[in-house]
């Protein structure tokens, strides 16, 4: 007896001596002194746990989790999230039996822990609650037997599958079955007991947010939208006090209105506001053309017949109806369009070209000029680029003749120098897709130039040929220059109607000239001949792919080339003093 008093006295003794030395500030072990530890060191929480995607309640240290009527508890797998760092036994994921309560122990990143009970309950026979509901990933609110949830905006509501989770044996419809949420759908949970319990699901779709301005236009005049930001350049002489634009847009209203008319002296906002009452606001812009410029097309009829070639021995038709340019292209209006196109301010319809071109044949004549050194793809795409400017100046709605793509959707606006030839990629700069009914500007093909530099129609003087014959439709032989009254041998007629070189009976004296400096030939079409050689569409025969077509003469060239019926060539990235004229299909 008195062996068991000397232990117990010493026990207490020692816990006597402990507790001495921790008042006293001798212990290093931080928490033995009853206060808190750190979040990061000491938690050990059980933060979420459920079986079979039934979600546990838990109270304190205890947690209870009620599954469907007729679960077998003795073979139960809990999921479970503890606290960052801590650790739980027994672990997440592993099956227990949850016949009797299951302690959980979790030990936190300091090594003290906490226990908590683990309760399963078996719903009772008549148990028919839906506990979750929820589509593509929109977790319904559950009020009693009423289910409501709202999904993103565009979610067609037609075939949508719902997850769900319930406490009855069945549920109708049935889980993983398509339904057709545009009207409320009644879902109706059995229990084990056969009783059944309603519930109304209601699916919304949330508001759209869109609110763009697709387009905005004054007096007929197309703008530019980038960003929130919108540029209209209305023809020179316009009015801005009292202009009326036409809108569309996204949202469900904007203000000020569509066909209100506004005084645009200044800058005007539009206030856009979408499905979802947000607003995005538009600031528009409008100038007027500082330039006036204006250029003349020449009507050429079209079902027409004539012999090709510098000896008049290929017969070729062009079918429908065009206009052409009355001149070559000046470099005032190349310029004017190419500066138009190149702004940054167009965003992505901005346009980019190879070659800047020159005033004539060495950069420093006057603006009424021939444009030149542009090679194929830069004349090509500053077609496009001159319907758009129309479109802009003038309010045309022409569209583009060259594209990127097969459905005429993006007009080429690039051009480039690259020796590399694309001519079998279609949509590139040297195979655009062409538009066959496009009302925009384009270049002329071969056939229509030299019918252009031809065609004399009732005038059978000064050696014209009919074709076909008895029609009344006469022609000028393909050895005369355009308009000439006889072939290029003769230098005086020659050179009455364009500009050659000096050493071969010409005046050119080596360089280019404004246009309309010679006569003109039956059309009134000026420098068809001479001057500075045109690009046309068309591969150079038996070429493809290598060289384009290039029509006219220039002032460096021999009174031969003169001849409407010679066909001059030049690799389509070159840009050499070639010029362009243009043409529309009637």
């Amino acid at each position: 007896m008195k062996k068991i008093f000397l232990i117990v006295f010493a026990t207490l003794l020692l816990i006597s001596c402990k507790a001495v030395g921790h008042n006293s500030g001798a212990s290093s072990n931080p928490g033995d002194d009853g206060t808190n530890l750190s979040a990061e060191n000491g938690s050990k929480d059980i933060t979420a746990f459920s079986i079979n995607g039934f979600t546990g309640t838990i109270n304190a240290t205890d947690i209870s989790v009620t599954v469907p009527y007729g679960t077998v508890k003795t073979d139960l797998t809990p999921i479970i999230s503890v606290s960052t760092g801590a650790t739980v036994s027994p672990s997440s994921g592993v099956a227990q039996d949850f016949t009797d309560p299951v302690i959980y122990k979790v030990t936190s990143v300091d090594g003290t822990s906490k226990n908590y009970k683990a309760n399963v309950n078996v719903a009772a026979v008549s148990a028919k609650d839906i506990t979750a509901f929820s589509i593509l990933d929109a977790v319904g609110s559950i009020t009693g037997t009423n289910i409501s949830l709202t999904l993103p905006n565009g979610t067609t509501l037609t075939s949508l599958i719902p997850a769900i989770t319930h406490t009855g044996t069945s549920i109708s419809p049935a889980i993983g079955v398509a339904k057709n949420f545009t009207n409320p759908v009644t879902y109706t949970v059995i229990a084990a007991d056969n009783s059944t319990k309603d519930y109304m699901v209601n699916v919304a779709v949330a508001a759209s947010s869109s609110k763009d301005i697709t387009s905005f236009s004054l007096s007929g005049v197309s703008g530019l939208i980038s960003g929130s930001n919108i540029s209209v350049t209305l023809p020179s002489g316009t009015s801005l006090s009292s202009l009326t634009p036409s809108i569309t847009h996204t949202g469900v209203s904007v203000s000020p209105v569509s066909g209100l008319p506004q005084n645009f002296t200044n800058p005007m906002n539009y206030t856009v506001t979408a499905a979802d009452s947000t607003t995005k606001i538009y600031t528009v812009i409008a100038s007027v053309s500082a330039t006036n410029i204006t250029f003349n097309m020449i009507y050429v009829p079209g079902g027409l017949t004539f012999k090709a070639g510098q000896y008049d021995t290929t017969p070729t038709t062009v079918a429908n109806a065009f206009l052409i340019g009355e001149t070559p292209v000046t470099y005032e209006l190349w310029d004017i369009v190419r500066t138009w196109a190149t702004d940054p301010a167009r965003g992505a319809n901005v346009y980019s070209f190879a070659n800047i071109g020159l005033k004539g044949s060495d950069g420093i004549g006057d603006v009424t000029q021939p444009v030149t050194s542009i090679n194929w793809r830069t004349a090509m795409v500053w077609t496009n680029a001159l319907t758009e400017w129309n479109n802009a100046q003038h309010g045309t709605s022409y569209s583009c003749a060259y594209y990127t793509d097969p459905g005429y959707t993006t007009p080429i606006r690039t051009s480039t120098s690259s020796s590399t030839v694309t001519y079998t990629v279609m949509g590139s700069q040297d195979a655009p897709y062409v538009r066959p009914n496009a009302t925009g500007f384009r270049m002329l093909t071969s056939a229509e130039w030299e019918l252009a530099a031809r065609y004399k129609g009732a005038n059978s003087g000064n050696g014209a040929y009919e074709w076909p014959v008895g029609s009344g439709k006469w022609w000028t032989p393909g050895n005369y220059a355009s308009g000439a009254i006889s072939d290029y041998n003769n230098k005086p007629a020659t050179r009455a109607v364009g500009w050659f070189i000096d050493s071969d009976g010409g005046d050119s004296g080596g360089i280019s000239h404004p246009v309309k400096g010679k006569n003109p030939n039956a059309l009134g079409l000026y420098d068809m001949s001479g001057n500075i050689d045109q690009w046309c569409f068309d591969w150079f025969p038996n070429n493809i792919g290598s060289v384009r077509v290039a029509r006219g003469g220039n002032v460096y060239a021999w009174s031969a080339n003169m001849q409407i019926g010679y066909v001059n060539c030049q690799i389509p990235y070159a840009a050499n003093p070639e010029t362009l004229r243009i043409a529309r299909t009637q």
